[in-house]
């Protein structure tokens, strides 16, 4: 049964093109416009993991992440930093240990969903 991920990332070209090189690798790949309806999707459906981004529309990759958790969602979740963080100072505990910044690359990606999943 090939593993079933969720994209949902806020450049359509470069999610289509990364829904290209995972489905190539033999992933079964779902994709959502923005982080309301990822959040949505990964409730209802049956995923092994997923990609977010911090610029979704509605809702926040990080913000998605945060809700699942809080809802006791555990699906393993891949952050991608598209926007510069804002650092005041406060630190915090990452929502997700698997987070990437740019430049983003569909091997190292892979790499991250393969490490996430063993």
């Amino acid at each position: 049964m090939a593993i079933h991920i969720l994209i949902a990332i806020s450049d359509d070209q470069f999610s289509h093109v990364l829904k290209l090189f995972l489905t190539t690798e033999g992933f079964k790949v779902s994709q959502v416009q923005d982080g309301e309806n990822a959040f949505l999707f990964i409730k209802e459906q049956s995923i092994n993991a997923f990609i977010v981004d911090t610029s979704l529309l509605k809702m926040s990759g990080d913000t998605v992440i945060s809700l699942l958790r809080k809802d006791q969602v555990d699906t393993p979740a891949l952050l991608l930093i598209t926007k510069s963080p804002v650092f005041t100072g406060i630190t915090f505990k990452p929502l997700t240990p698997y987070i990437l910044y740019p430049p983003f690359h569909p091997e190292k990606i892979i790499e991250m969903l393969l490490k996430m999943m063993a």
